[in-house]
């Protein structure tokens, strides 16, 4: 079966589970677009159903790839938690996929930045919303996503950082050697590829382009390697990327903020992470780390060892839900949120 075929069967069970979840959800649900430069994000403001607003609110920021609003079925225990505990949320297809316009892999994680501040908002101008009770989730890559947007609009009340990286060269050099260390190659062979890819990144910040790239992959790549060539449009967003770094803005950022982790995350260096967090974020700030979970939050004696692109994997996401997730992930997120809005919006509010 085809990558493509595959991507297929997966949006198109994603979208069969969400169909029939939408007949037992504690929320209504309605599309919506916002505009952003050039181009409109359609999305989807899910709002409470037994309680009446306005709301306060939590915008979801996706991770890195080609994602929809629901995240292909990931955020839906989200969705369900927030929405019971009393929060509208609100969650959009990432540029150039879904309904929206655009392209995700055209933007540096500034213009992602751009991109939320204008969901931001649009947001804050809905009847429904507490403009002054608005949070951030996000995901993995949002790491470099929502650090600017904290640190530029104080306002926001809260955000919830999800296996959240710090530097992105360092973050692809702790997944890469990840990724060797799980080949049972000797210390040398991982030594040789760890080289050749800091060497790739050295050029790759001097400038180096696309066909450049491919001919020093082809004449360089240790045959053990077992890495996959980037296609010209990965490339280029990797290029636009690859100075990324947290650090930054976090000095700034005054809001109180929780980061939850998988002790075995195989794609984030978990510690620096937590570390770097607690030392230079401005506000109150709570970490987490979930004992035998992965960079999704995904409990290891389920989906340990199973691809994350597979038809499978996307078919016991969706049917375990929040069982699929670490024990007590919802429980601490929905407490954190609700312990940092402001008092006048408890009224709309109803236990976890």
């Amino acid at each position: 079966m085809s990558k493509s075929v595959k991507i297929s069967l997966v949006f198109f069970l994603s979208g069969l589970f969400a169909i029939l979840v939408l007949f037992d959800t504690p929320y209504r649900s309605r599309d919506i677009s916002f505009q952003h430069h050039d181009y409109s994000l359609a999305g989807s403001l899910l709002l409470p159903e037994n309680t009446a607003g306005p709301y306060p609110a939590v915008i979801f920021v996706h991770g890195d790839g080609p994602l929809g609003r629901s995240s292909a079925g990931y955020y839906q225990p989200y969705f369900d938690a927030l929405t019971d505990a009393g929060f509208a949320v609100l969650s959009w297809d990432k540029a150039g996929v879904g309904e929206s316009g655009g392209n995700w892999l055209k933007q540096s994680m500034s213009q992602r930045s751009t991109e939320l501040q204008s969901a931001i908002s649009w947001l804050r101008k809905q009847r429904d919303i507490q403009a002054e009770n608005i949070g951030l989730i996000g995901f993995s890559q949002a790491g470099w996503v929502l650090p600017e947007v904290l640190a530029e609009d104080q306002t926001l009340a809260f955000a919830v950082f999800v296996s959240t990286a710090i530097n992105w060269l360092q973050q692809g050099e702790y997944q890469t050697r990840q990724r060797l260390n799980s080949l049972a190659l000797s210390q040398q062979q991982i030594q040789q590829a760890l080289d050749y890819n800091r060497k790739g990144d050295e050029r790759l910040l001097a400038g180096m382009n696309y066909p450049e790239y491919r001919q020093w992959r082809q004449l360089n790549e240790p045959d053990f390697y077992q890495g996959s060539e980037m296609s010209a449009a990965r490339f280029h967003f990797v290029s636009r990327n690859v100075t990324a770094d947290a650090r930054e803005y976090l000095p700034r950022i005054s809001q109180p903020v929780l980061a939850l982790f998988g002790a075995s995350d195989s794609v984030v260096d978990v510690q620096q992470s937590a570390e770097v967090y607690a030392h230079h974020l401005g506000g109150v700030f709570k970490h987490r780390v979930y004992p035998q979970a992965d960079h999704g939050l995904f409990r290891d004696e389920i989906f340990a060892g199973q691809a994350k692109d597979t038809l499978w994997f996307a078919l016991k996401m969706n049917w375990l839900g929040g069982e699929g997730l670490a024990d007590g992930v919802m429980t601490e997120l929905v407490t954190w949120c609700q312990q940092h809005i402001k008092a006048d919006a408890t009224q709309a509010m109803v236990n976890p």
